[in-house]
C-alpha cells in the first residue's frame, strides 16, 4: 500500500505541473465507492478514451484508478494514454512507470515499456529508451515487439550503427527480394502486418489471451462482469 501510495503521489505532482502551465483543471469527479459505481465510472471514461476526449477522461481516471484495484491497471493505461495524447508526455510516462511497477504482470506492462522508451526517444535520452525497447521487444505481443525493434533499429542507426537491432532476414533470403523490387519500408510493412496476423491467430487458438487482442471491448467487458 505504501509503494501505491507513492506511485500515486508522484502522478498527482507531475500532474499538477503539468496543470500549472496550462489550462485550467477540468472539475474533479467525486471517487466512486460501490463496485457498481466503479464500473459505471470507468465504463464512461473508457468510452471517453476510445472517441477522442481525452481531456474530459483524465479527472475520471485519477479519481477511479487509486480505488478501483479489480482494474487498476486498465484505469492506468488509459489514463497514461490521455495524458499522452493531450500533450502532457511526462506524466504519461509516470503513469506507465506506475504501471510497471505495480502491475507487472498485466497484460499492459510491454505497452508501457514500448511507451516509456518512445518518450526517452523523443526526449533525446537514448540510454535511457534501450533498456525499455529492449524489455518491450522480448514481449509476446507481437506487435509491441515488432514497433519496439523499429524503434531499437532507429537507436542504432542514431548510434552510427545502421540496422543492428533491426530484424535479420536470412542471406539467401535477402537477393530474392532484391529481384522481386521489394523496398526496406515494404518489408518492413510486411513484418508489421505478418505480425498482426500471427497474433490474431494466436488470439483465436487460445481465447484467455483476448486481453493482448480484443483491447477496448475486453476493457469495458470485465468491467461489465465485475
Amino acid at each position: 500500500m505504501r509503494h501505491a501510495g507513492l506511485g500515486w503521489l508522484c502522478v498527482l505532482m507531475a500532474a499538477c505541473g503539468a496543470a500549472s502551465r496550462s489550462s485550467p483543471p477540468a472539475a474533479k469527479v467525486a471517487p466512486p465507492t460501490t463496485i457498481e459505481g466503479k464500473r459505471a465510472l470507468f465504463t464512461r471514461a473508457h468510452g471517453a478514451v476510445v472517441s477522442g476526449h481525452y481531456a474530459e477522461t483524465i479527472p475520471m481516471l485519477e479519481t477511479l484508478c487509486p480505488v478501483y484495484t479489480e482494474l487498476q491497471d486498465y484505469c492506468l493505461h488509459d489514463l497514461a494514454v490521455s495524458r499522452a495524447h493531450a500533450g502532457d508526455g511526462a506524466t504519461a510516462d509516470v503513469v506507465w512507470a506506475q504501471l510497471v511497477s505495480t502491475q507487472p504482470q498485466s497484460l499492459y506492462t510491454a505497452r508501457a515499456n514500448l511507451e516509456r522508451g518512445r518518450w526517452r526517444r523523443s526526449q533525446g535520452d537514448l540510454a535511457g529508451a534501450r533498456p525499455l525497447l529492449e524489455s518491450a521487444r522480448a514481449s509476446e505481443d507481437d506487435e509491441v515487439a515488432v514497433q519496439a525493434s523499429l524503434k531499437l533499429a532507429e537507436l542504432e542507426r542514431a548510434a552510427g550503427e545502421p540496422d543492428a537491432a533491426a530484424p535479420r532476414r536470412p542471406a539467401s533470403a535477402e537477393p530474392a527480394a532484391a529481384a522481386a523490387g521489394t523496398r526496406p519500408g515494404e518489408r518492413a510493412a510486411g513484418v508489421v502486418e505478418g505480425a498482426r496476423f500471427c497474433r490474431r491467430a494466436r488470439c483465436r487458438r487460445s481465447p484467455a489471451r483476448n486481453g493482448a487482442c480484443g483491447g477496448a471491448s475486453r476493457d469495458i467487458a470485465l468491467a461489465r462482469r465485475q
